[in-house]
């Protein structure tokens, strides 16, 4: 009988699909924490009043976490995108929290933008 070769453990894992959608804790946060940190509501037919909205949170490696939320527009009046980035404070732990927006800022956006847009998020 042969001995067992023994497992490297360096041998590449198989890469598995994470899903988080089961994951309470990360949509906690998501939806409780970080909408809260950026004074924004969660989206809802209430809330939307049947306007187009499309809201993108970016959470970044080492910087702030950004929002971009984006009102389709309506007769007569043209988009506006809006620009919000998340500022850290440092608490009694060396733990950063979030410490109100450092950036939030509304862009009239132009035609040409708002087709632009509207290509690539709802002909998708």
């Amino acid at each position: 009988m042969s001995a067992a070769e023994p497992v490297c453990p360096f041998e590449p894992i198989e890469d598995k699909p994470i899903d988080r959608s089961n994951d309470e804790k990360s949509n906690e946060f998501i939806s409780d924490s970080l909408l809260k940190a950026f004074g924004e509501k969660r989206l809802n037919k209430e809330t939307v009043n049947d306007i187009t909205i499309v809201r993108i949170i970016v959470l970044r490696s080492f910087h702030s976490p950004l929002m971009f939320k984006w009102h389709r527009a309506e007769s007569g009046k043209n988009s506006i995108l809006t620009v919000k980035r998340l500022k850290y404070k440092n608490n009694k732990n060396t733990v950063k929290e979030f410490d109100g927006l450092d950036l939030n800022k509304e862009l009239e956006l132009t035609p040409v933008q708002d087709k632009l847009l509207t290509t690539m998020y709802m002909n998708s």
